[in-house]
């Protein structure tokens, strides 16, 4: 199970890092808009798209807690939910850079 939650983790951290990073519905008028305060748009896109993975990483962690308390599969949760969110955050910190570079 420990490989499955680590493709699982790679999984939703690409998928990030790929949205964030080349994810875009808008026209020009709105990226020209994006870019008259970047900071603020910067900060709003990778909070919106890192809650989405951490969103997405809770169901692992809750899928490996259902199955600890019901069998007797055992894993280290506390380690586990700390790389998730240190790996998505910066997976999401990665494609956010990525998008106001190539915009």
């Amino acid at each position: 199970m420990k490989y499955i939650n680590f493709t699982l983790l790679l999984l939703i951290s690409f998928l990030i890092v790929f949205l964030s990073g080349f994810f875009w519905i808008g026209s020009k008028e709105n990226a020209e808009q994006l870019l008259e305060n970047p900071i603020l748009s910067f900060v709003l896109r990778f909070i919106g798209f890192a809650s989405i993975g951490i969103i997405m990483f809770l169901l692992v962690v809750v899928v490996n807690w259902l199955l600890m308390k019901f069998t007797n599969y055992s894993i280290n949760l506390k380690k586990l939910i700390w790389q998730g969110f240190t790996i998505i955050i910066i997976g999401s910190l990665i494609g956010t850079s990525l998008f106001f570079y190539f915009i």
